[in-house]
């Protein structure tokens, strides 16, 4: 498999789209990469957190449950719409080990370290993942050098990611802001087997397979 890698300093949402020879990717912002030399060529700022972008004509769209905001990259105008006239948007997976092309695939890797709680969850009543918890269709991905989660919780859910091995515990909170939240923990610092943990508000779910770094 033939890959590419871009470094970014931002968090990364998982979403990408094909702006030309470019590539639009979604941050906090939007960011416009030059597909060859993976420079940044223009940032598209956002006042809002969205879940999905497209490019057609010169447009950038920008969507979340409530709106859909369109960019011009030529006048760099931006305009709300409503719901009722929202497109139909696609969210591109970024990596998958089952289904690439076969001639590329894109790779984003954020070169800060993916930031850990620091208070401590005991691991002590802990549940197999139940109907509950299948109903956040949580998805867990190794790629390369990250773990990339995704889920559909609601606004004041609490979600936590616990990576432990013996002396060795790490703790993540997963923003759920948006309908689809991703969390992307990167392997800096991480080395060896860890078993996997999501707390989800009052409950620990322990996942069946283990992780490698």
């Amino acid at each position: 498999m033939i890959y590419k890698q871009y470094n970014i300093d931002e968090n990364y949402n998982g979403i990408y789209t094909l702006k030309d020879n470019n590539i639009l990717i979604l941050t906090n912002n939007i960011l416009e990469i030059d597909r060859q030399t993976g420079k940044i060529t223009n940032e598209y700022k956002l006042n809002n957190n969205y879940t999905s972008i497209d490019y057609k004509d010169n447009i950038i769209y920008a969507s979340n449950n409530d709106h859909t905001i369109t960019i011009n990259t030529k006048t760099k105008e931006k305009e709300e719409i409503s719901n009722n006239n929202k497109i139909n948007n696609t969210i591109i997976p970024i990596y998958t080990n089952n289904n690439y092309k076969k001639e590329e695939c894109l790779l984003f890797n954020i070169t800060e370290y993916t930031k850990e709680e620091k208070n401590n969850i005991l691991l002590l009543n802990y549940i197999k993942p139940d109907n509950i918890f299948k109903q956040y269709n949580i998805n867990i991905n190794k790629e390369e050098n990250a773990l990339m989660i995704t889920g559909e919780f609601n606004k004041d859910d609490y979600v936590y990611i616990i990576l432990d091995k013996f002396l060795d515990k790490r703790i993540y909170k997963l923003d759920t802001s948006n309908k689809i939240s991703y969390k992307y923990i990167h392997n800096n610092s991480l080395k060896g087997k860890y078993s996997i943990y999501i707390k989800i508000n009052d409950k620990i779910y322990k996942i069946n397979n283990y992780i490698n770094f």
